[in-house]
């Protein structure tokens, strides 16, 4: 892999983690779990 692709696979990782946290953004631990259990189901 160039160091071309290993920086966009790093920046997808990056968005990933900012969208995450966005979508998580006031839930605590419990409200998360909660709607992970949902979501799995």
């Amino acid at each position: 892999m160039s160091k071309q692709d290993y920086r966009l696979f790093l920046e997808d990782i990056l968005e990933a983690v900012e969208m995450i946290e966005e979508y998580t953004k006031g839930y605590s631990f419990e409200d998360f779990k909660n709607v992970r259990a949902k979501l799995i189901i």
